[in-house]
């Protein structure tokens, strides 16, 4: 079984020249299995960090700089797209 941690920047925004995002905090979710990552442990994260609602979620590709397109959307209601970010891994 494949398992990734998950590192969440939140309470912060997107700045631009150069993109980056300037959060408050960093909250890390561990024990995720790659190979099963509904989108209902999406939705989980976000309602143990206390969000009741949000705007768009975003997550990082790993090695690749937010400059080089490494930023992607992701959706607590859609189960491919977290699967997609669960196999970026």
């Amino acid at each position: 079984m494949n398992e990734f941690s998950v590192e969440v920047h939140h309470g912060g925004k997107f700045l631009s020249d150069p993109i980056r995002y300037e959060g408050v905090a960093i909250n890390y979710f561990d024990g995720n299995e790659q190979d099963c990552w509904p989108a209902q442990e999406l939705r989980n994260m976000v309602e143990k960090l206390g969000y009741m609602s949000y705007g768009k979620l975003w997550y990082r590709r790993p090695m690749v700089s937010l400059e080089d397109g490494g930023l992607r959307p992701v959706t607590i209601d859609n189960d491919d797209l977290a699967m997609g970010m669960a196999k970026a891994v």
